[in-house]
């Protein structure tokens, strides 16, 4: 009994969960359940999409009969054409340069002139990852190699990598376990096509824990492929229609959305998630008796600091029509995104506005969005300002913590307004609070909690001691922090 035990969990219970773990959507059909949808194309020189071995550029996953080739010069990226190849070069040129490896020039020179000396190792002639085998073997952790390395490449990129090139550095296809980066000895799970193993024996170490993820890569590349292939989806059907008496939220964004196919729920729930996620937020704060709750309001503004500038879907005015649909009484709404980091791009964009269908002809009916690269204490002496009724940090990337951060020192001025936070990682919001707390002192509204309007598309993200999946706005809060008891 005991022998029948040991092999009933060693072979039938990971084959059952390889069994559950098939790609649970299929494209096909997607075209007349999408009708009438309206999509904003996405350049080029936009595209941040990046799935390990599958094309870079037109995201072919590989087959059988169409294998996808490694670029020859880097052998970080993977083209299933020699078209493929030209047509991206222009975007992947920068870092193929800083990361080729060439008869003349083997790995170790790539690494060279470096103060880290385990760095410096004599390898074979593969891609830059083929150095990791030995350190990873020695104990390092992945996350310390790849940081390492990546000081190294932005090094000889001479600039920091943009978000594509900082995926494909942080993603690269090497063994699950090993990290062996040889192409020709890796080969691909065949339900995913992204996790590869240079050995039988490995993947059947990894074997359980792939097993969980699957589906969910899959998933993840689904998705990458519908967004590069057809655009960004505008939700102007989602609900979505102007709302004239208010109901509260259903549970979670899956039973909002309700769409006919479960890929279509995942793939809207990122482009709405910020606004019913902040909607979720605004019917749990108790505002003061002297003015109307946020969900009554006739105009709402909206502060957001902290972004990370990647973030390309909050600077649409589109992203924001869902709060501006679902609450009755709201009729202008103002998103002003502000980060002095921001300065090029608030020159570029600088005050953006788009009403939305208005049969009755209303005045003042609409979404105004401006982006501003200044500080709050500079954006207060614009003659755009508009004072905020809440501000959001969303996603702020992890470089946002330091304490000398001009969106910490926005609450300086304008402390008495409450403060939601969103991020795909709880430890970034204990630790973004922790660095409030320096400053300011934090009331609670909202405990931090798993987010039930949460993105649905999952994000690979490959970081020890973290789940192999997160989401967008996985997590969420709601601060308030107290003018009169601000510590000096």
């Amino acid at each position: 009994y005991q022998l029948y035990i040991v092999w009933r969990r060693s072979i039938l219970i990971p084959r059952k969960l390889l069994m559950e773990s098939v790609e649970p959507f299929s494209l096909e059909g997607l075209d007349d359940l999408q009708d009438g949808w309206v999509y904003s194309p996405v350049t080029s020189t936009e595209k941040s999409y990046y799935i390990p071995g599958y094309c870079l550029d037109c995201h072919q996953r590989p087959t059988s009969g169409h294998p996808i080739k490694s670029c020859s010069r880097c052998r970080l990226v993977q083209y299933c054409s020699k078209e493929c190849q030209k047509k991206h070069f222009t975007i992947h040129k920068t870092l193929c340069r800083a990361t080729a490896v060439t008869e003349d020039k083997s790995i170790e020179s790539l690494v060279s002139n470096t103060e880290d000396k385990s760095l410096e190792l004599s390898v074979p002639k593969k891609n830059i990852y083929a150095i990791a085998k030995d350190p990873i073997k020695a104990g390092m952790s992945w996350d310390d190699f790849r940081d390492q390395l990546t000081e190294i490449i932005v090094k000889k990129m001479g600039r920091q990598p943009t978000e594509l090139e900082r995926i494909i550095i942080h993603l690269p296809r090497v063994c699950q376990i090993c990290k062996e980066s040889d192409q020709n000895l890796l080969e691909e799970c065949s339900k995913c096509h992204i996790v590869v193993y240079c050995s039988k024996e490995h993947h059947q170490q990894d074997l359980l824990k792939h097993s969980k993820n699957c589906h969910l890569f899959s998933l993840e590349a689904y998705c990458v492929i519908l967004e590069s292939q057809r655009g960004i989806p505008l939700p102007l059907h989602v609900g979505f229609e102007k709302s004239y008496t208010y109901e509260p939220l259903p549970s979670t964004i899956t039973e909002l959305l309700n769409e006919s196919h479960p890929l279509l729920n995942v793939y809207l729930s990122e482009w709405v998630t910020c606004s019913y996620s902040l909607i979720f937020a605004l019917e749990r704060i108790d505002c003061n008796s002297d003015k109307p709750h946020f969900t009554q309001s006739k105009q709402l503004s909206i502060l957001l600091v902290g972004i990370d500038p990647n973030n390309g879907p909050l600077f649409m005015n589109e992203i924001w029509l869902p709060l501006l649909n679902f609450l009755p009484q709201l009729k202008q709404l103002h998103v002003t995104i502000l980060d002095e980091n921001l300065a090029s791009l608030a020159d570029s964009t600088t005050h953006l506005e788009n009403k939305i269908n208005n049969p009755n002809n209303e005045k003042d009916v609409g979404i105004v969005l401006q982006v501003k690269g200044c500080t709050y204490d500079q954006y207060l002496k614009d003659s755009k300002f508009v004072s905020p009724d809440v501000i959001l940090a969303n996603q702020i990337p992890s470089q946002s913590l330091e304490d000398d951060s001009s969106h910490i020192r926005t609450f300086d001025t304008k402390p008495d307004v409450p403060l939601v936070i969103m991020n795909s990682f709880k430890s970034r919001i204990k630790n973004y609070i922790y660095a409030l707390c320096k400053t300011h002192k934090v009331d609670t509204i909202l405990p931090i909690q798993l987010n039930p309007f949460h993105g649905q598309r999952p994000v690979r993200i490959d970081i020890e001691e973290e789940p192999a999946v997160t989401y967008s706005n996985h997590f969420i809060t709601v601060v308030q922090l107290n003018k009169y008891e601000k510590l000096r």
